[in-house]
C-alpha cells in the first residue's frame, strides 16, 4: 500500500466513526442520494517537489457533507464539526504523514431549489514524503 492509500485508508477509518452523517468513499452511491447526511472523502490533486532524495507531496482531500434538509446549514452543523475533529484527531494520519493543514470550508447551498443537495466541502492539504520518483515510502 502507497503512503497516499494509507493516509485514505486512515481518514476512511476515521470518517465511518463520525455518527452525524454516512460515509462514503470517493462517491455517493445512487441508492443513498436522499440520506440524511452523507459524508464523502475525494482525493483532488497531488503536488510534488522531487528536487531531492525524497519527494515531498501534498495530497489535497475534499470531504463533502452532503444533505437535502430544509435548514442545511444548520443540518450540517454538528457533522462538519464532528468530520473537522476526525481529521485532526490525528495530523500524522496513522504515521504516514508529516502534517495535516486546513485550507477552507465552501458552500453550495441553492436558494430557491431544495430538489438539489446542500454541499459544504471542508478541503485539507496532507503532507508526506516518498523516496525520490517513487510512489513507495
Amino acid at each position: 500500500m502507497t503512503p497516499r492509500e494509507s493516509i485514505l485508508a486512515h481518514l476512511a477509518t476515521a470518517l465511518g466513526a463520525v455518527t452525524a452523517g454516512r460515509f462514503f468513499r470517493t462517491r455517493l452511491p445512487a441508492e443513498d442520494r436522499r440520506s440524511d447526511l452523507a459524508i464523502i472523502l475525494r482525493p483532488v490533486r497531488e503536488d510534488v517537489d522531487a528536487s531531492n532524495a525524497k519527494a515531498h507531496r501534498t495530497l489535497r482531500i475534499t470531504i463533502d457533507v452532503v444533505t437535502w434538509a430544509d435548514h442545511p446549514d444548520t443540518a450540517m452543523d454538528t457533522c462538519l464539526a464532528q468530520v473537522h475533529a476526525a481529521v485532526f484527531a490525528d495530523r500524522q494520519q496513522g504515521g504516514s504523514a508529516i502534517n495535516t493543514k486546513e485550507i477552507g470550508t465552501e458552500w453550495s447551498i441553492s436558494p430557491v431549489d431544495p430538489a438539489e443537495p446542500a454541499i459544504a466541502s471542508l478541503t485539507y492539504d496532507i503532507a508526506y514524503r516518498t523516496e525520490g520518483i517513487s510512489l513507495n515510502a
